[in-house]
């Protein structure tokens, strides 16, 4: 029988027979155990299984290597599709829409009229405070090449929101205020205020709620 391997884990799990519905369900009730403690202390480890011919009992040899630790997936990327549900949520709530697919269009033409206006390495340190799906979308279809425009009173840089996809974009009068509404209640705002302040004139005001 091939090796399993358990997703998730720094760990190789061989079985090499299982004679009985007995045995398999006392290695199950191991393994969760044994799991479970791997994640909870982050250990590498691997178990290898062997179901003897002639006796229900099992050996089990487990070695712990303490002296190698895997690096956990950080817990934003873990978590990045629902937190950004979430802010999209919150997004559709402030504006009265009826979905979040509403509010996904008026999120990107905030998000891309604010990056009209500034120069790539400005551009970069921005996305470095936005949540991962946010960042994503910030800086995906962007044609650097393009002139940085300036930062215009509100209501001239709405209407240019409200230009993507014309034909499918409900984004409100008040689409630029609503999205830095729910974007600082996604972040940390003390370093998204900071990184606001390094950047050009105007680009504080555009986030300001």
């Amino acid at each position: 029988m091939p090796p399993f391997f358990y997703c998730g884990l720094n760990l190789s799990l061989s079985i090499y027979e299982i004679f009985s519905a007995s045995e398999a369900l006392s290695v199950r009730q191991y393994w969760q155990r044994e799991t479970n403690e791997a994640l909870r202390q982050n250990k590498h480890f691997e178990c290898t299984i062997l179901f003897l011919y002639s006796s229900t009992e099992v050996f089990i040899q487990v070695q712990h290597d303490k002296q190698e630790h895997s690096m956990p997936v950080p817990s934003e990327y873990q978590r990045a599709t629902d937190d950004f549900f979430r802010f999209l949520v919150k997004v559709r709530d402030l504006a009265g829409f009826g979905s979040t697919h509403q509010a996904y269009t008026m999120v990107q033409g905030v998000l891309q009229t604010f990056r009209r206006r500034l120069e790539v390495k400005d551009a970069i340190l921005f996305a470095s405070v936005l949540p991962p799906v946010v960042r994503a979308i910030f800086v995906a279809d962007w044609d650097t090449s393009n002139s940085v425009l300036s930062f215009e009173d509100r209501a001239s840089m709405t209407k240019e929101v409200r230009a993507l996809r014309a034909g499918h974009n409900f984004s409100t009068e008040t689409a630029i205020q609503d999205v830095s509404t729910a974007l600082r209640q996604c972040i940390d705002k003390e370093a998204f205020d900071h990184v606001l302040s390094k950047l050009p004139a105007g680009a504080q005001e555009f986030w300001q709620v």
